[in-house]
């Protein structure tokens, strides 16, 4: 049965009268009344009561229109979901990620993303950002966001897309027992005189950059993530060493973030693909819908 004919027979129903669907529908009546005929010759039962002025669907003919509904809606859903598909509004995100909490943007930009596209499903890997190459290289990831510093190499496979710098910053109390006043911007000498709390990147680093740091430094703890960096800080233990972007904000107001004067240490977030690979629909519009979140987020200019 022509799939047409099912959505004028609603139209009939709905308009109550032949004559008011055929003008909806711009057809002739006698077009509209011959399918309605087909119809009842092809099911074997007549579906509307006719007479002069009557207009009644029998018990066969609300069978038929329930149905007919039901047939019209699945097609229509077909070809919703079929073009969200091709829009990138439906199918698997496979994302990459640094474990990196507190994070002022993985969460959100998912988070707004999904808001906008509810028919995407997500994958989301956390890792290393060296542990994230090999499966962007391998086809196992579609996209990750990925962090890198002025010592490490990205390798020439990896197409960044866009990127922002992050500068090294301190954490630390106000209320402290190393600094009285407290400066706007941390020295390597200062570090050198306080107990530190980083990540094992950040002190690798660091050691590299400055001896010191590795003979001298007072490292109270040094974690594989973000949220243990911090800890040690707000319980007044030490000085956290974080990189972070110039959005970055804390929660707890009793700590202080300060640059370090370090500028030939920087770090670099970059949403990243595989050369030549094509992309998906949805990874492509992910990654036009993560450039437009950071503009207006004021990560990129």
């Amino acid at each position: 049965m022509n799939i047409n004919y099912y959505r004028n027979f609603l139209t009939v129903v709905e308009m109550g009268s032949l004559t008011k669907a055929a003008k909806k529908l711009y057809i002739a009546q006698s077009a509209l009344s011959s399918q309605i005929k087909a119809m009842e010759t092809e099911f074997g039962v007549e579906l509307i009561n006719r007479g002069p002025r009557l207009f009644e669907l029998t018990e066969a003919g609300r069978i038929v229109y329930e149905k007919a509904k039901a047939i019209c809606f699945q097609e229509d859903s077909i070809h919703k979901k079929l073009s969200e598909l091709q829009c990138g509004k439906r199918g698997t995100l496979r994302f990459g990620c640094t474990a990196c909490n507190p994070d002022n943007v993985v969460e959100p930009l998912l988070c707004d993303f999904a808001k906008l596209n509810p028919g995407v499903e997500f994958e989301i890997y956390e890792r290393k950002g060296i542990d994230l190459y090999k499966p962007l290289q391998d086809g196992d990831l579609d996209v990750a966001l990925l962090r890198t510093n002025s010592r490490l190499v990205v390798p020439a496979s990896i197409k960044k897309h866009f990127s922002y710098k992050e500068n090294l910053v301190a954490v630390f109390p106000a209320k402290n027992p190393w600094w009285d006043n407290i400066p706007d911007i941390i020295t390597m000498d200062m570090l050198l005189q306080v107990p530190l709390s980083c990540t094992f990147g950040i002190f690798n680093l660091l050691s590299e950059i400055s001896s010191g740091v590795g003979q001298n430094a007072l490292i109270y703890s040094r974690s594989s993530s973000r949220n243990m960096v911090l800890i040690w800080p707000e319980r007044g233990e030490a000085v956290g060493l974080l990189p972070c972007d110039r959005t970055f904000r804390l929660n707890n107001q009793e700590l202080v973030v300060r640059p370090v004067g370090l500028p030939e240490v920087y770090f670099e977030r970059f949403l990243a693909t595989e050369q030549g690979v094509p992309l998906s629909p949805v990874t492509q519009s992910f990654i036009e819908f993560s450039y437009d979140w950071m503009r207006r987020k004021g990560f990129i200019e």
